[in-house]
């Protein structure tokens, strides 16, 4: 940050000093407007050490369904897409959590399926990524399985 800031400073006020002789409505004049307005958000990683500076982490858990998106143009049928986008939903959020996704999925199929969701709904909270039992069973090299 202590590097960060005196650049982050300089180009600021540069492209405050420069937005009079650019056209506005060209594609720097529309860049530069952009950065301005966004100064805030754009300097947010000055103020918290917790806001990364970049988002690539962000941008490489999204590009497998970049890449895969005009093959999941036909899904069959919007109920197909929506189970679709709630798999790839689970899958990432266990890839955050740090587990194997593999082992996760085992789990939470060889387990729910006992389980009384429609009446007690609250006991999916114990198949949730990031709950104890999860990672412990999820992040082990062996593949046991402790009862709930």
């Amino acid at each position: 940050m202590l590097q960060s800031k005196p650049v982050v400073e300089d180009f600021f006020t540069y492209i405050e000093s420069n937005r009079d002789i650019v056209l506005p409505k060209g594609n720097l004049g529309k860049a530069i407007s952009y950065a301005i307005n966004q100064r805030t958000e754009l300097t947010a990683f000055l103020e918290d050490g917790n806001v990364p500076i970049h988002n690539n982490a962000c941008e490489r858990s999204v590009r497998a369904f970049c890449i895969g998106r005009r093959a999941w143009l036909f899904a069959g049928s919007p109920k197909g897409a929506d189970a679709s986008a709630s798999i790839y939903s689970l899958a990432e959020t266990a890839k955050a959590n740090g587990l194997n996704v593999f082992k996760y999925f085992a789990f939470i199929l060889n387990h729910l399926p006992n389980e009384k969701c429609y009446s007690s709904p609250e006991t999916l909270d114990n198949y949730l990524p990031w709950t104890h039992l999860v990672q412990k069973v999820c992040r082990e090299k062996e593949n046991k399985e402790p009862e709930l």
